[in-house]
């Protein structure tokens, strides 16, 4: 008897059980975030969704991973209101999956914030699929929102101070997201203003368990998350506490690319350097300051980013020069302990920008410049392969 094969990646399946590849993709896949902006679907056309799930009517699939599809669906009653809908795809409903989708359920059914998309329900289907009603979020990723509308630098501060506020309400409910990023954190009308909605909790986890290696990889060595939002000390081969700093420094990522255009390092070569050397940048290199990497952009690349945020090409280094400089490296140290101890205290900081108030996050002297600049040019020499 010839051995099962997953219809969708083709790799061998464990007796009675699901396909561990495709598995991973439940936290991994940006398909299974509803996708309601513009751009091609990444619908699976092979995969077929019931017109009717429990109580709610499918209108479209509009998302689709390797373990199921995120669709808008329509609730008639006790309420008439649209839910975005997760389904797991068929024949995949192990005791993985299924405890997956448990612990996002009741992650989310502890929360309850205007920034973060609600668990309405969850239940099976009849031919026993499980899924998730949760909150629709028609929106775009916060930075493809701020681009399209022009968002100047304050603007955006503001959208990203909400966001902090959503998160902070995350950690006092004992919850860490893990998973910051622009296509986790939607912007969405509400009553004629843009706010920011987080989602997708999927890789969330309680504050106060060990994280270890092997909790960020599967038996596959494939990576739980998106490297470049991950903390140094995610990347790290010993047991490490899992505390609030860690989503600090992955908002300090996001501000980052709020402010600049781009994160502080190359997807691409983060992509390229393999689990060592991603591992290595992450935890070695201190990235450019966002005035720094303005300054070294071409031409034609910065006058993009001054234009999304309304200023002069000459302009945009200034603007962030100083107390956004310091925020963002105080939010980006490699040291736990050097960060900012709460979202709330990052938060403040900003605030304090916003009012022109002096920040706790003190500009880097030249010597510490100079120091970070050092370190980043031995980690080049001594590693050369990772580039």
């Amino acid at each position: 008897m010839a051995d099962a094969r997953c219809r969708r990646c083709g790799g061998a399946l464990p007796p009675g059980g699901g396909c561990a590849r495709c598995l991973l993709a439940l936290g991994l896949s940006e398909g299974l975030t509803p996708q309601t902006g513009p751009g091609p679907s990444s619908v699976d056309p092979g995969l077929e969704v019931s017109e009717r799930i429990g109580p709610y009517r499918v209108l479209d699939t509009v998302g689709s991973g390797g373990v199921g599809a995120v669709s808008l669906a329509e609730q008639e009653e006790p309420v008439r209101r649209r839910v975005a809908l997760k389904v797991v795809r068929p024949g995949l409903a192990s005791v993985d999956v299924l405890g997956r989708f448990e612990a996002e359920r009741q992650v989310l059914a502890l929360l309850d914030h205007p920034g973060i998309a609600k668990v309405f329900d969850s239940g099976s289907a009849e031919d026993g699929q499980p899924w998730v009603a949760m909150e629709w979020v028609p929106g775009v990723p916060i930075t493809e929102h701020c681009d399209r509308e022009r968002l100047t630098l304050g603007q955006r501060l503001l959208l990203f101070v909400e966001v902090c506020d959503a998160i902070q309400h995350a950690h006092t409910r004992g919850v860490l997201h893990r998973a910051i990023k622009p296509s986790n954190v939607l912007v969405t009308d509400v009553d004629g203003r843009p706010r920011p909605k987080v989602v997708d909790f999927g890789v969330a986890v309680a504050l106060g368990p060990k994280v270890t290696e092997q909790t960020l990889y599967t038996a596959l060595g494939i990576l739980v998350g998106t490297p470049g939002y991950l903390s140094p000390e995610q990347t790290g081969p010993a047991p490490l506490e899992v505390e609030p700093r860690s989503d600090v420094y992955s908002l300090g990522v996001l501000l980052y690319e709020l402010l600049v255009g781009g994160p502080p390092f190359d997807p691409r070569r983060l992509r390229q350097a393999g689990w060592a050397g991603l591992a290595r940048i992450i935890r070695t290199e201190v990235p450019s300051r966002p005035s720094a990497r303005v300054s070294t952009l071409a031409r034609g690349t910065v006058s993009e980013a001054a234009f999304r945020r309304r200023l002069e090409p000459g302009s945009l280094a200034r603007e962030l020069r100083g107390d956004l400089d310091a925020i963002v490296q105080k939010a980006l140290e490699k040291d736990p302990g050097q960060r900012y101890a709460s979202v709330a205290e990052l938060a403040s900081d900003v605030e304090r920008h916003l009012g022109g108030e002096r920040v706790t996050a003190a500009p880097r002297s030249p010597w510490e410049r100079l120091s970070a600049t050092l370190r980043n040019l031995w980690a080049r020499v001594a590693h050369p392969g990772s580039h």
